[in-house]
Formats: C-alpha cells, sequence, structure tokens
C-alpha cells in the first residue's frame, strides 16, 4: 500500500503570513518523506513494534499518540512497547534535526501506526519554525536558586540573566539571518506581549531621549589629529561611550564635510 503523508496548511489559513524559517522547514519535510532512506526507518520501527507495513486502519476509539485495540490484544497491552515506540519516534525526529515535541511526534506516530497521516503546519506551534520565543521565567514560580534540583531550569545561564533578559529567542543552527529577521519582524506582537509582562512601573529605560550627538562629535573632531584609538579613548572617558574605528571615521568624515560645505 502506497504510504499516504500529506503536507498542507492549516485550514482556513492559505492567508497566513509564514515566516520564512516556517516554509524552509515545510519544504525540508516534503522532500526527507520521499526518500528511500525515510521510507526504510519507517518500516523498521513498524517491524519491531509489531505494526503491519501498511499501518493500522483507523477505528472509532482512536486517540493521538495512541494504539488501536487489535495492537493492545496481540501484543498483551505492554506499556513498556508503547513507551519504546514513543522513544523510537524521537529518535527519528533528532535524526532529521527536527524539534522532538509534540507536534511533531503526533504526524510521526500517525504516520507510522496509520499509514495516514495529514501533516497540518499550525503557524501557532514553534516546533514547525527554525526560531522559537521563549518565556525564561515561565517555570520559575518556585523556583529556589539554592536547590542544585532547580539547577537544570536555567540551560548554563545564572539565575541574575534570567532575571535581566526573561524574554529569550532561540535560534537554530539552520536559520539564516533572513530567517531570524524574518521571524522577529512577523512575531514581535507575540514578543512585546512577553516584554510588557515583565516591564516594572518607573522604570525608564528606552523612554528617556538620548541627548543630542553634536558635542561629541564636535569633540571628536577636535582630536582629529590623534590616532583613532587615542579619540576612541577619550570619547569613552567623556561621554561614555564606547565606539570602534570606522563609526569614528566616518564622523570625522562628516564633520570635516560639514565645515567644508560652510
Amino acid at each position: 500500500m502506497k504510504n499516504k503523508l500529506k503536507v498542507t496548511s492549516k485550514a482556513g489559513e492559505k492567508d497566513h503570513n509564514y515566516s520564512q524559517g516556517y516554509e524552509k522547514l515545510r519544504s525540508y519535510f516534503k522532500e526527507v518523506i520521499r526518500t528511500e532512506s525515510f521510507q526504510k526507518q519507517i518500516d523498521s520501527i513498524r517491524k519491531k513494534h509489531n505494526i503491519p507495513l501498511d499501518g493500522f486502519a483507523f477505528d472509532n476509539n482512536y486517540m493521538p499518540l495512541g494504539l488501536p485495540a487489535k495492537w493492545h490484544l496481540e501484543n498483551k497491552n505492554d506499556f513498556m512497547a508503547t513507551l519504546s515506540i514513543s522513544r523510537d519516534i524521537r529518535k527519528l525526529c533528532r535524526r532529521l534535526d527536527l524539534y522532538d515535541s509534540d507536534p511533531w511526534m503526533e504526524i510521526l506516530w500517525d504516520y507510522i501506526v496509520y499509514n495516514d497521516s495529514v501533516f497540518i503546519f499550525n503557524p501557532s506551534a514553534y516546533a514547525y519554525d527554525l526560531c522559537l520565543i521563549t518565556d525564561g521565567m515561565r517555570p520559575m514560580k518556585d523556583f529556589d536558586p539554592e536547590d542544585p534540583e532547580d539547577k537544570h531550569l536555567f540551560s548554563g545561564l545564572s539565575f541574575n540573566t534570567h532575571i535581566a533578559f526573561p524574554v529569550a529567542i532561540i535560534i537554530s543552527p539552520y536559520a539564516s539571518k533572513r530567517d531570524i529577521l524574518d521571524f522577529v519582524s512577523k512575531n514581535f506582537k507575540g514578543i512585546e506581549l512577553l516584554q510588557k509582562k515583565y516591564q516594572k512601573k518607573g522604570i525608564k529605560i528606552g523612554k528617556i531621549k538620548i541627548k543630542s550627538k553634536e558635542k561629541r562629535d564636535q569633540f571628536i573632531y577636535e582630536h582629529k589629529g590623534m590616532p583613532l584609538k587615542k579619540i576612541r579613548k577619550l570619547v569613552w572617558q567623556r561621554f561614555g561611550e564606547t565606539l570602534d574605528d570606522g563609526h569614528v571615521g566616518k564622523i570625522l568624515s562628516k564633520e570635516t564635510k560639514k565645515r567644508k560645505d560652510m
């Protein structure tokens, strides 16, 4: 029997403004399922777990990530076997470098068990993108920074880092610069909602108008005879700003041109 894995978009969302990473991942998966190596892995999992090579027929008791009654009867309702199937599917996700999460699990589970799965790309499921917005403080309601059992929550980041940067964007190694910028642009409303959740009253970061740079630029021009490295140091001492050589050079060019045009 021919494998029936359909890749489609969520019904009624044809006009959704999908991110580039989302479309890139969708194209990748459509290509993967056509390969012989993928089909061999699917057949191997089916044989290992007593699943027919053409899958079981759907029944009225279908449940996501479940198995039909016929399988349970033949395998004496073996709970450990169902866990083994789950582990094998998660391993398959990792081999394909897909995010090991429920959305991918459900698609591949139905495909392996029933040989019939409609792959619905839901834009609200971050598993289907190359970037992920995370609320870093969400699991920390009862967090104890002194409890070693809670250290795994930080993934190598300090408690203070999570306090200062509670909203994060996790990036796939396959995301390009354009993918990342496109993701931020198309998901910024969600990012802002999380930012507002952690903003404190009375904190004016980003609300104070930046003072004119005229004094700084004038200062740089007045020291134009010095090496750029020395000028950068003086600017930092006087204005508390860290500039690179290229920035200082642009300011000098701008100020010199401005005086020539007078």
